[in-house]
């Protein structure tokens, strides 16, 4: 793989933003990359939108290259959702309509008054593009992704003569998973695809939304975490509080965490009796996550006691005739037995109800403030890639980050996760942590009050954009 040390689509744009009371100017550059075999044929491309400071000595700014997950998301959540100068003006949760379009307005929280940005779509994403669909496997796969964008990265930081600038990666859902493998290449040298000794220093990682970390194959069980029963129930705790409990939406942190140390102290150790355990403690236990759960107890009784994720969004509001959000369990749909083959996407309450913004806003509003013509098509996501897409890793996420941190005693870890969110549980990551193979005095964790997308509504924004501050610069 090579990546070409020119664009064929560049358009510029300058501007300027108040972010927390600083001027900030910038220049925008939205550009594509194309990447070749040995010989110079043309196999993917990828499309960058580079945010770069004009008031402040530039090769002293800190970069932060950031992407979705996926596989094959674009950057546009990201994007439009906390990282640009500019997002989407979305409402509170629960209040955003599928066909409303809301406006785009300067945006607070976006992390450009202390680094610049570059925002990244994936070959087959975006306006990026797979060329060469003999090449394509060679990309749609976990160590043939992560080669090629830190390839891009080293591309990025020689075209804009920035190595002298800290680093720092940040990836969402999928891309916490690939973050940690792009981190690997450009600290890593010849065990790794790219064969070479890249050497390039990273100051920091910043994952959301994570996805197991303990494993060579995304799609294979974590070994090390407990069964999705034991690993959900605090989450399943606050959607039950959210949706019955709370008198204003706010969530009661003390209900979340007496759900975990009951799945750890009493639940896990019932499911690990069976049929073993004795039936007053099968029905003590069945009482208790109806408590933390709100689904009835005669239903977790017919189960086992287990509670799968897919059980819980259907049964928790099941009364009121309602089913739950896989990425923001605070949103909902009707339930229904009318409407045939559901779509993971468009059928889910909080991805049906917010991605038609992201998508019309992109190809509108935004798609002209960076000065890209009309006509080029954005894809929003691209499941034809993720459906070819290969997980199989050298390397875990886990290992990939140990390794940076014993080479290179100030590297740093921040791990961001939503209460809310039933696709990429916060106990994953905590669980993973407990494991004690990081240097847990590097790592910063913080949960949200949010879903999958953690930056939605905006305490949720202002909140995640002081403490990504904080960690780049170090505090």
């Amino acid at each position: 793989m090579r990546v070409r040390n020119y664009s064929d689509k560049e358009y510029k744009t300058q501007n300027k933003i108040t972010i927390n009371g600083t001027d900030v100017s910038y220049t925008t550059v939205s550009q594509d990359w194309i990447v070749t075999d040995e010989a110079g044929k043309e196999e993917v491309s990828f499309f960058t939108y580079s945010y770069l400071r004009t008031n402040v000595p530039e090769k002293q700014q800190p970069v932060l290259f950031a992407f979705n997950g996926g596989p094959g998301a674009s950057c546009s959540q990201l994007h439009l959702g906390i990282l640009g100068p500019t997002k989407i003006d979305f409402p509170e949760p629960e209040q955003q309509k599928a066909r409303a379009v809301p406006a785009l307005v300067s945006n607070n929280d976006s992390p450009l008054d202390v680094c610049d940005i570059v925002m990244i779509d994936p070959p087959g994403t975006g306006y990026a593009r797979i060329l060469c669909e003999e090449a394509a496997s060679q990309y749609l796969c976990a160590e043939g992704d992560a080669t090629a964008m830190a390839l891009l990265i080293e591309a990025w930081l020689l075209r804009y003569d920035r190595f002298g600038s800290p680093v720092y990666i940040l990836g969402e859902s999928y891309g916490s998973i690939r973050a940690p493998q792009v981190v690997a290449q450009l600290m890593g040298g010849p065990t790794y695809d790219n064969l070479r000794n890249i050497a390039i220093p990273i100051a920091g990682i910043i994952t959301i939304g994570n996805i197991g970390w303990n494993v060579h194959n995304l799609l294979a069980p974590d070994p090390h975490l407990p069964e999705e029963s034991v690993i959900g129930l605090p989450a399943y705790a606050a959607a039950h509080w959210y949706h019955h409990l709370s008198n204003d939406g706010s969530l009661d942190l003390n209900f979340v965490e007496e759900a975990y140390q009951f799945s750890a102290m009493e639940y896990l150790p019932a499911l690990y009796m069976g049929q073993a355990l004795p039936p007053e403690k099968r029905e003590h236990t069945a009482e208790r996550l109806a408590y933390y759960t709100g689904v009835e107890k005669n239903v977790l009784l017919k189960n086992g006691l287990r509670l799968s994720v897919e059980d819980f969004l259907s049964q928790c509001c099941a009364k009121e005739g309602k089913t739950l959000g896989l990425y923001d369990s605070r949103y909902s749909m009707p339930q229904s037995m009318y409407t045939g083959m559901l779509d993971p996407v468009a059928d889910d309450d909080a991805m049906g109800t917010y991605m038609p913004a992201f998508t019309t806003i992109m190809n509108g509003a935004k798609r002209e403030e960076l000065g890209i013509p009309a006509g080029m098509r954005y894809d929003q996501i691209n499941f034809s890639v993720n459906g070819r897409f290969t997980h199989d890793m050298k390397r875990t996420p886990l290992e990939c980050l140990t390794q940076a941190m014993r080479r290179d005693p100030d590297f740093r870890v921040f791990v961001g996760s939503g209460y809310y969110d039933l696709c990429t549980i916060f106990t994953y990551i905590r669980a993973t942590m407990n494991e004690g193979k990081l240097d847990t005095s590097r790592v910063t964790m913080k949960n949200y009050e949010a879903g999958h997308l953690l930056y939605m509504g905006e305490k949720n924004a202002k909140a995640f954009g002081c403490d990504m501050r904080e960690f780049i610069r170090g505090n």
